[in-house]
């Protein structure tokens, strides 16, 4: 098993575009791929895996199915600044179509709470 290091590196630098860099390798499975380390971290198991799925009017960046339950997933990633804009879209996708769980990637230097928002 191979160790590495952690470190911190600037988002920016690994992928320079969010929908055609980041959203792939995040919809990607096998040894490399960010879905199946997102899923592991998650404790689920994704299939039926979709890109700029179209939810109502809206785009999800990634939509699957859990296996383990066979529910419906959202996956909204962000490599810039929080808004309120992507946040709402999350939402509004969610009461669009019956999720089970939204999960949003989220760049974490970028993320600010706000005790305003309500579940």
């Amino acid at each position: 098993m191979p160790l590495g290091r952690m470190q911190e590196v600037d988002l920016r630098e690994v992928w320079t575009d969010e929908e055609g860099d980041f959203t792939p390798w995040l919809a990607s499975e096998g040894e490399d791929g960010g879905l199946d380390i997102l899923a592991e971290t998650l404790g689920m198991d994704f299939d039926e895996v979709r890109t700029e799925e179209s939810v109502g009017s809206l785009s999800a960046d990634i939509v699957c199915i859990d296996t383990n339950d066979n529910s419906r997933v959202l996956i909204e990633n962000q490599l810039e600044k929080t808004d309120h804009k992507h946040l709402g879209q999350l939402l509004m996708e969610k009461l669009d179509k019956c999720f089970r769980l939204r999960v949003g990637v989220l760049n974490p230097d970028d993320w600010t709470p706000r005790e305003d928002v309500g579940e």
